[in-house]
């Protein structure tokens, strides 16, 4: 059976629909001090669980909700339990770049596994060996193909897939592959302190071609504008971001446009307005073979 909270009801009916499983959605509420209230409302004792939840902002309040449903299922007698995070918070946090830095990740994944996660599945989580630190089954899935997909059926004219950065060549790489055109990146610097990124400069084959700027997670945006503006000044057309994780903050969509992206492409990780894609189907799929 699957379990979710309302705020993830699309995903998670679509989901338990087509795995053709009985959706049980927990009831909630917020005390008067913000703290969260959670209730299982069907037993599960001895039954293998599907949790489905995402952490996108506010990371925090959505992963103490992980934690609680994870631990009250397994003090309730779930006899399995898959933890499903299509967004995992804090995924990020997977360096100690300066002396003292918490690895966020590493915290968060302890505790996953300890609140009774037996196997957890996510959907682009930002560097794939953060998976070795669960010490369970980890699996990460890949939106890259479903974008591909999504974007191929745009009618483009004559496309290019560009990464901001090396890390995102392999999903650059993905959705060139679907698209069947070339792909290039961009390098970027980070400031350790400030976290400022700035794009490099690079002479890319972009004059009178549109351009798919990909990458796992658009955040403030800086990074996809940076690499906009660049592009537009090499002499491209249309400029489309796409990503698996749309958390958008903040202005990053008046800043996105304002570098003159023309569209902002996402997936159902994180529900939004942008969310073009479902990653209902690929879950699914590696949950047939577990469930």
């Amino acid at each position: 059976m699957v379990l979710s909270l309302d705020r993830f009801a699309n995903l998670a009916n679509s989901i338990s629909s087509k795995l053709k499983v009985d959706l049980i959605q927990l009831e909630s509420k917020i005390f008067p001090d913000e703290e969260s209230y959670l209730r299982i409302p069907e037993s599960i004792k001895d039954e293998k669980v599907v949790v489905i939840h995402s952490c996108f902002p506010q990371q925090d309040k959505r992963l103490i909700e992980l934690f609680m449903i994870l631990d009250n299922a397994r003090v309730l007698g779930a006899k399995e339990i898959i933890s499903v995070i299509p967004y995992l918070a804090y995924a990020r946090q997977d360096k100690r770049f300066r002396d003292g830095e918490t690895i966020g990740i590493s915290t968060i994944a302890k505790l996953i596994r300890l609140c009774g996660t037996n196997t957890f599945i996510t959907v682009n989580i930002h560097e794939k060996s953060s998976l070795d630190l669960f010490n369970i089954r980890s699996i990460n899935l890949s939106a890259m193909l479903e974008l591909g997909s999504y974007i191929k059926g745009l009618n483009l004219k004559n496309p290019i897939v560009v990464a901001p950065d090396r890390g995102a060549l392999e999903d650059a790489k993905e959705v060139a592959k679907v698209m069947k055109t070339d792909y290039t990146f961009f390098d970027k610097t980070r400031d350790l302190k400030t976290g400022e990124v700035r794009a490099g400069s690079k002479e890319a084959d972009v004059g009178d071609r549109d351009v798919v700027i990909v990458d796992d997670i658009i955040s403030t945006g800086g990074t996809i504008a940076n690499i906009a503006k660049i592009v537009k000044k090499q002499g491209a057309e249309k400029v489309l971001a796409a990503c698996t994780h749309a958390l958008l903050i903040k202005d990053s969509r008046d800043k996105l446009h304002n570098a003159g992206v023309n569209e902002i492409i996402g997936t159902d990780t994180v529900d939004s307005d942008v969310s073009r894609v479902s990653v209902a189907n690929i879950i699914v799929d590696i949950l047939r073979t577990l469930i």
